[in-house]
Parts: C-alpha cells; structure tokens; sequence
C-alpha cells in the first residue's frame, strides 16, 4: 500500500487507499485500523525509546487535524456564506437603492445550508461523488 499511497496521492493517503482496497465492506474498517496502527507503531517507538514528547505528539496528532479539518471548514463555509449574501446585495440593487438586505439569522441560514451541503458532499460514496463533481464542472460555465 505504500507504493500506491506514494505512487497517487491524495488528501487522505494512506486512510483513503486502506478504505478503497478493502472494498465496501472492509474498507470503512480497514481506513479506521490504518489510523490506529499507525499511532500503534509511533506509540510503542516512544514507549521503547523513552520518549515522553514523542508520545504525546503521537497521541493529539489525530486530534489536532480533526480540530484542524472542522475549523477550516467552518472558515471557508462561513467565508463563502459572506460572499453569497454580498452576491445577493449586490444582485437585487444594492443596499442603498432598495435591494435585499440581508440579516444575520438569514446569513446563518446560508452558513448552515452550506455546512449541510458540505457534508453531504464528503458523505457521499466516492463514484457518486466523481459523478456530483462532473456535473458540477459541466454546469459551472453555463451558470456563470
């Protein structure tokens, strides 16, 4: 799997590959066993070598990149919230002659939308999600 993980990369790396190879049934598990050997192996370095710092990196890596990944993501959803509401201002006339405007119950409503659309998006199965982005790539220009 090393020569796979290092030969196509990806986001994920070796969680993705372990979760693709194991195929539907084993894949989910195979992804999670990943993880845990990999902090297995770091944990039992540090255990052997003594090393107080490297175990305890070893433990908060995982937990720092999901903390990492849900606070990036809250970031960009609530960046691309801000630039809906401003293209919906903008669209409709502008706030000084009469156009929408747009309140913070109703920007939450537009953060919320685009969390659960993230979601649904990093949920779906991966030939569906080739599909989603294939016609969102085929839409694009003309909706533009």
């Amino acid at each position: 799997m090393a020569e796979i993980v290092s030969a196509l990369p990806s986001s994920g790396g070796p969680y993705f590959w372990a979760s693709v190879l194991g195929g539907d049934r084993w894949g989910p598990l195979a992804a999670w066993v990943t993880g845990k050997t990999w902090n297995t192996v770091y944990l039992s370095e540090a255990v052997r070598q003594k090393q107080a710092v490297f175990y305890y990196r070893c433990i908060l890596t995982g937990w720092f990149n999901l903390l990492g990944q849900v606070a990036v993501t809250a970031a960009i959803e609530y960046t691309l919230a801000n630039h809906l509401s401003a293209m919906i201002v903008l669209g409709t006339g502008g706030a000084g002659t009469g156009g929408k405007i747009i309140t913070q119950g109703q920007l939450l409503g537009i953060y919320a939308g685009e969390i659960l659309r993230e979601a649904w998006h990093h949920t779906i199965h991966v030939p569906d999600h080739a599909c989603v982005c294939h016609v969102h790539a085929t839409l694009r220009p003309v909706l533009l």
